[in-house]
Parts: C-alpha cells; structure tokens; sequence
C-alpha cells in the first residue's frame, strides 16, 4: 500500500516539475506550492510580480487522469485554477502535456459525465477524462498569459 501512495505521489511531482518547466522555458516565473492542503500546484506570475495565475496539473501513467472536477468546482462561482495542465506519463516515460482552460476542462469533464450544465451542488464519484479525449489541446502552451 505504502508503495503504490508513494509511487502515485512521485507521478503527481513529476507531473508538476515538468509543467513548471515547460513554462520557465516559455519565459513564464512559475512557484510551485506545497503540501496537502494546497488550492492550486503552480502560481505563475510577470516579471514585475503584479500579476498571478493559478494552475492545477492533474498527472497520471493511465488512460485516464482523474480531474475530481465536479466534486470541486460544481458552480462556475467558486474560486477555481486559471488554467490546467493534464499531463499523461507513457509507458516510454515521455511526458504529454495538454493544456487547457478551467471551462474547457469543466466542457470535456460535462461530456464524459453526460450533463447539460454544470451542477449548482458537489457530485459524488470521482470525475475523470480520458486521454483520448485530450488530443487536441496537447502543448497547446500558447494559451496560457498573464
């Protein structure tokens, strides 16, 4: 058990190293957070620190990246990440990002769920996208701004 949470965990670091990475080469100033409780992985921000970004990166080595969205962000209302980096880890260990909007995540996981609108209450479950599903959005970096 010990080692599958550690292993799990390893995958999300990973995950979050790379697309902090990604977005220093990009000229972005990514901070990523800490600990367990945290709101979001990685604050970005321009050169002069006035303004931020937030971005959630979800990691995974399945055909599918659990994204917990609707358990989460059930109300278009609620303080949510700017931008999500879905990072899906090969069987070669070669990273693919996909990069998306918090609504575009939100669209594809109505999708998948087989909704009409986003929910007004927290859905039970655990809401999850399948990679295929993602193929337009990969390294689609120019998205994200300040």
């Amino acid at each position: 058990m010990a080692t599958s949470a550690a292993n799990k965990a390893k995958i999300g670091l990973s995950g979050e190293f790379g697309t902090a990475s990604e977005l220093c080469k990009r000229g972005f100033n990514p901070s990523i957070t800490m600990g367990t409780t945290k709101a979001v992985d990685i604050i970005i921000t321009d050169d002069a620190r006035t303004k931020i970004k937030r971005i959630e990166v979800k990691t995974t080595n399945k055909g599918k990246i659990v994204t917990s969205f609707f358990k989460k962000y059930y109300d278009k209302s609620i303080v949510h990440p700017d931008y999500w980096v879905l990072v899906y880890i090969d069987s070669a260990l070669v990273s693919h990002y996909y990069v998306l909007t918090h609504d575009e995540v939100g669209d594809i996981q109505m999708k998948v769920n087989d909704l009409d609108s986003w929910p007004t209450t927290a859905s039970g479950g655990v809401d999850n996208i399948p990679i295929k599903m993602l193929e337009e959005y990969e390294n689609k970096w120019d998205k994200i701004s300040i």
